[in-house]
């Protein structure tokens, strides 16, 4: 259930603005780990962002996630084999960043991917996480009359943005 676009290390945030539209809302929120990326790269797709929406919210605070439409990420890891995005959350990346909203936009740089779960557990992160969630879609649950209904506990649509050779 999860639509992946790649994009070239020069192109990229244009091909996450393009995905952000697409996925629509007036109100969007942006979650990076500001230690994981070049010094003024969040800044630069900050800008690119800020004219497709409304609202563009960068790292707020928990409460705020409830009113956003889409949420645009960066991850931990990512698994090949079943697919998954990997959110290490702790005091910068609230768990409810890929929760609450309706959709949730996530950028992955190819050298984050690992063959599976095992190789996600050969290194693991420098300081423990508050939680390690593996996202693997969007939301689904069939607990009424067996009716599959998609986005009841969390995002009804999950995209990916792969950068290559970053």
């Amino acid at each position: 259930g999860v639509r992946v676009t790649r994009a070239a290390a020069e192109d990229w945030p244009d091909a996450v603005v393009r995905q952000a539209r697409q996925l629509g809302g007036r109100r969007a929120g942006l979650c990076f780990a500001p230690d994981a990326w070049p010094a003024g790269t969040i800044e630069l797709l900050r800008r690119r962002l800020e004219p497709a929406f409304d609202t563009l919210l960068c790292d707020p605070p928990a409460e705020a996630w409830a009113t956003v439409d889409l949420t645009i990420t960066d991850v931990s890891a990512a698994v090949a084999e079943s697919g998954s995005l990997v959110w290490d959350s702790g005091p910068q990346r609230p768990r409810v960043a890929t929760l609450l909203p309706r959709a949730h936009l996530a950028v992955v740089r190819a050298g984050q991917i690992v063959p599976d779960l095992l190789d996600l557990w050969d290194e693991p992160p420098a300081s423990p996480p508050a939680q390690r969630v593996l996202i693997t879609g969007p939301s689904k649950t069939a607990d009424i009359e067996g009716v599959l209904v998609t986005g009841v506990h969390g995002p009804g649509a999950v995209e990916v943005v792969v950068i290559e050779n970053l």
